[in-house]
């Protein structure tokens, strides 16, 4: 059968839902449609002339890009503006989708990756967010109904822990009700008590997917009136921008910025701030994490790796005794599409599909 760029948004949403993207972002499809076949996918950092090129020459279906392509509302489609990169993928009708922020802070995502990067063990969040609340949700079935209302939770979203699905908990009793004039009972006589032999079955279900689930459930679910309690959890976030680790061993700050530079293809790294005698704790960010020197300080990281750095933030690093290593928002960015890539074959693997992963060859846009 053809793969679709539907199947390919899913295997994306896996890994980073769109919903975890903040609201001033646009991420999705750009353009094309989800039902378009798909058969070469291309990754990227930014939409650029040169990228189009390379995936007109490669025949792409579908371009994965970080950065957004389409931002702002459009007033024209011309060739002779900037909306020219849009209107040419139409043209040549290719997809084009953006994973962005929700990208920024998942947990196996940008930030995880560029500390990985780095060789950085015991990563936890720099800056942690709250973008999906959970919820617990009880439900009281008849025994007879247990397996269908579980399959419908776990089918609209609900039980997902980590890496794992179908995550319920059931526990046995007795459910008591009387039916009144006006009910249609699925048990018992109207005006009669009746007891029925129910299970209490519990599991967590993310906000976004709260009211697919609630309403999976009640269509699963034989009572005329369903008998549930749903409730907020709260809950250490585990979504978040960068990263703080550990190095597997001290090293001078001159041995450090040299694995910085090996690891991010780059030799246009300085160094702002305080320096230090040794680098053990490490805090990275991808892209400009300026706004973060602070949160960086006071985790008690040695250096800070980031990019987009200007002339006050180095002032306020000096100040606050932090070294910083400004190694460029494209520098600490680039890894990105090849994660990207390396993540869609092994699920395409898995799949068993035949899926044709390219990454694009960009310039350094600093």
């Amino acid at each position: 059968m053809d793969w679709r760029v539907c199947n390919i948004i899913e295997w994306l949403e896996q890994l980073a839902p769109a919903n975890w993207a903040e609201g001033w972002d646009n991420v999705g499809l750009q353009t094309g449609s989800i039902h378009q076949p798909v058969r070469t996918v291309m990754t990227c950092l930014t939409v650029t002339d040169a990228v189009v090129d390379q995936a007109i020459a490669a025949g792409v279906d579908l371009l994965v890009a970080h950065h957004p392509l389409i931002m702002h509302p459009l007033n024209n489609l011309s060739l002779q503006s900037e909306t020219r990169l849009p209107l040419r993928l139409v043209q040549e009708s290719i997809a084009s989708y953006v994973i962005h922020t929700n990208l920024d802070v998942a947990p196996q995502g940008a930030g995880h990756w560029l500390g990985e990067a780095l060789g950085l063990d015991n990563m936890s969040l720099l800056v942690p967010v709250d973008v999906d609340h959970i919820y617990k949700i009880a439900v009281y079935v008849p025994n007879t109904h247990v397996q269908k209302v579980h399959a419908a939770l776990c089918a609209a979203g609900g039980g997902y822990i980590g890496n794992y699905s179908c995550c319920t908990f059931a526990s046995s009793g007795q459910g008591t009700f009387r039916p009144m004039a006006g009910s249609h009972p699925y048990l018992g006589k109207k005006g009669e008590l009746e007891t029925v032999a129910e299970v209490k079955l519990e599991t967590v279900v993310p906000r976004s997917k709260l009211t697919a689930v609630i309403e999976s459930m009640k269509a699963a679910h034989p009572y005329e009136e369903m008998a549930y309690d749903c409730y907020r959890l709260e809950l250490p976030s585990r979504l978040g921008y960068g990263r703080v680790g550990r190095l597997p061993a001290s090293m001078d700050l001159a041995a450090f910025q040299r694995l910085v530079e090996t690891a991010l293809s780059t030799a246009k790294v300085r160094l702002v701030g305080r320096e230090c005698s040794k680098v053990r704790k490490v805090a990275v960010l991808n892209g400009s994490g300026a706004d973060y020197i602070n949160t960086a300080h006071e985790c008690g990281a040695d250096v800070y790796v980031t990019g987009d750095l200007k002339y006050h933030d180095a002032q306020k690093a000096e100040c606050l005794g932090l070294c910083v290593i400004d190694a460029g928002h494209f520098a600490t960015e680039i890894l990105i599409p090849n994660n990207l890539a390396a993540y869609m074959r092994s699920v395409a693997d898995k799949e068993d599909v035949s899926l044709k992963v390219l990454v694009a060859k960009e310039q350094d846009l600093l």
